[in-house]
């Protein structure tokens, strides 16, 4: 695997601390808009049930990692929080894809005013926002990625015991 992580956050935390880390970050965001989107759709200010649908198995997946992560065991756990930001990652790769096709390559063009200034400072920060954040959750994908490989890696090693730890029975 080429992309494989050691450790998370510059070589200050484990992956399995990391990957805490990132569940509960993800997780009180996921609470926060699933809480936004059902007072909105209750307010009649917005309405779809299937993005209410898709927040809350986010929410579950979410939910998996942690008890993975608690328990430094069971790695299939974590395979649906990893299946759901792969998709959000190629989903969003799409729609920028989708938006330079639809304007003819006039979005490269709008890109290269931004960077020399002469777009609006909402549209450059939009950008620059959606640019950093989707960097972020590409490394957080890694980071998880990384500490399932970890745990398949320490399933599949043999159990081993020290000379220390085996008792002997003794008879007289």
């Amino acid at each position: 695997m080429c992309c494989k992580l050691n450790r998370f956050c510059c070589c200050a935390f484990t992956l399995q601390t990391g990957t805490k880390v990132i569940a509960n970050v993800y997780l009180l965001a996921e609470v926060i808009a699933l809480t936004y989107l059902s007072i909105s759709e209750f307010c009649g200010l917005f309405s779809s049930t299937d993005l209410v649908t898709v927040m809350a198995l986010a929410i579950f997946s979410t939910i998996l990692v942690l008890i993975a992560a608690s328990k430094d065991s069971n790695a299939s756990l974590l395979m649906p929080w990893l299946f759901l930001c792969a998709i959000l990652i190629l989903g969003w790769f799409g729609y920028i894809g989708w938006i330079i096709i639809n304007t003819g390559g006039h979005a490269v063009i709008i890109f290269c005013f931004m960077l020399i200034g002469l777009a609006g400072i909402e549209v450059a920060s939009a950008a620059l926002a959606g640019t950093i954040g989707t960097m972020l959750v590409i490394y957080n994908w890694m980071v998880v990625y990384s500490y399932y490989h970890q745990l398949m890696e320490k399933k599949d090693q043999p159990f081993e015991e020290d000379a220390d730890s085996i008792s002997y029975i003794k008879y007289p």
